[in-house]
């Protein structure tokens, strides 16, 4: 629902951040700053915002539209919502908008493990090196989960369910 409208945002605010403006590093960071907040901190904000007296009806009351009961299960709720999101995700949108390292060029800044094998793979046709990246992805992945499996079975937690591998154990024991 809210997506489209934020993309068109973020685009929006990226021209308006790419543009000779002074102090674009400060509205960068402050377009960023939602996408950092945890989401009580967004939650409270927006709460209030969209209270009946808050300042979201202020503005439509300023414009001379009559006040909106935001938080009912109707059209109110939904697009109070929306408006979180999208003022929650525009900015970091934006960002990527204005970030040009992600294709990889220049000087391979954004280069991904990810991008990488798909560009040996893929653009380059070096099947067998990107073959070579994804199980290596893949070996990499396996050992952190197997050690985060291990730290966890470790730390003396006996209310989970175990796994047995022999034939008619119950719960490993």
């Amino acid at each position: 629902m809210s997506t489209v409208p934020m993309l068109f945002l973020a685009l929006v605010i990226a021209l308006l951040l790419n543009a000779q403006v002074r102090h674009a590093t400060a509205y960068r960071v402050a377009y960023f700053i939602p996408n950092v907040t945890s989401m009580v901190a967004m939650v409270v904000v927006c709460g209030s915002v969209f209270a009946q007296a808050g300042p979201g009806n202020s503005l439509l009351k300023v414009i001379g539209v009559d006040g909106v009961d935001w938080l009912t299960p109707s059209l109110g709720i939904e697009s109070a919502i929306s408006l979180m999101i999208i003022w929650r995700r525009a900015g970091y949108n934006a960002l990527i908008f204005l970030d040009p390292g992600t294709t990889g060029h220049p000087g391979q800044e954004g280069l991904t493990i990810a991008l990488h094998l798909w560009q040996k793979a893929f653009n380059d046709h070096q099947f067998g090196y990107g073959a070579a990246i994804d199980w290596s992805l893949f070996a990499l992945t396996a050992l952190f989960a197997i050690i985060n499996w291990r730290l966890v079975a470790g730390s003396g937690r006996d209310d989970r369910p175990r796994i047995s591998w022999r034939k008619g154990a119950r719960n490993g024991r």
